[in-house]
């Protein structure tokens, strides 16, 4: 099962739901898959993540080193191709 939700409700969930100790677990991603996707036709499009939702986790007082953790730190550390013990 998929649960899709608004940027405002996922938003919330990270801030109330999540403790400051799993930033370093999560990562922030977008998926566009279909061409109803794209902004030109009718979707949030590409942007949505940076234009729109990283705006409303600053709103919820995340702060932007866990945002740039989320972003940048932890994709890079996911997808390295360094070994694991």
């Amino acid at each position: 099962m998929t649960l899709v939700m608004s940027g405002d409700s996922t938003s919330n969930v990270l801030v109330t739901e999540l403790d400051g100790s799993v930033f370093d677990r999560l990562l922030l991603s977008e998926d566009i898959c279909m061409l109803n996707h794209l902004k030109y036709a009718g979707g949030k499009g590409f942007g949505y993540l940076l234009e729109v939702f990283v705006p409303l986790l600053k709103e919820r007082d995340i702060t932007d080193d866990q945002i740039h953790q989320m972003l940048v730190e932890n994709p890079a550390r996911v997808f390295s191709r360094a070994c694991r013990a």
